[in-house]
């Protein structure tokens, strides 16, 4: 089991999420016997993923689908906050896109 690090959330909530971390304190507050409290919030750790996504759909946007999906992993790490998972030694990123038959006329065309 990893560490188990406690992130503020901006509506004052909290949540645990557990990382991979061993030995890294780097960015930690010690929190006694419970898990380590994250010196930035949730909402901070997410802020660092948040451009690789808006680039990544902003770039796929100009194929002009009807219908546009972005997923991917987000890994918490102590010391970077949040980063897109990895599967071995590749970034997960899962990309569909999907053009609906009839959907778009061509220029020029007829009724």
């Amino acid at each position: 089991m990893g560490k188990l690090i406690e992130y503020q959330l901006a509506e004052g909530e909290k949540v645990v999420v557990e990382v991979a971390d061993e030995g890294a304190d780097e960015g930690l507050r010690p929190a006694g016997r419970g898990p380590a409290i994250a010196a930035t919030t949730f909402e901070g750790a997410l802020d660092a993923v948040m451009p690789a996504a808006r680039s990544a759909v902003h770039r796929l946007k100009a194929l002009a689908p009807d219908e546009l999906a972005l997923e991917f992993g987000i890994k918490f790490n102590t010391k970077a906050g949040a980063v897109i998972a990895s599967t071995a030694l590749e970034a997960n990123l899962k990309v569909t896109l999907t053009w609906s038959p009839g959907a778009r006329r061509t220029a020029g065309a007829t009724e």
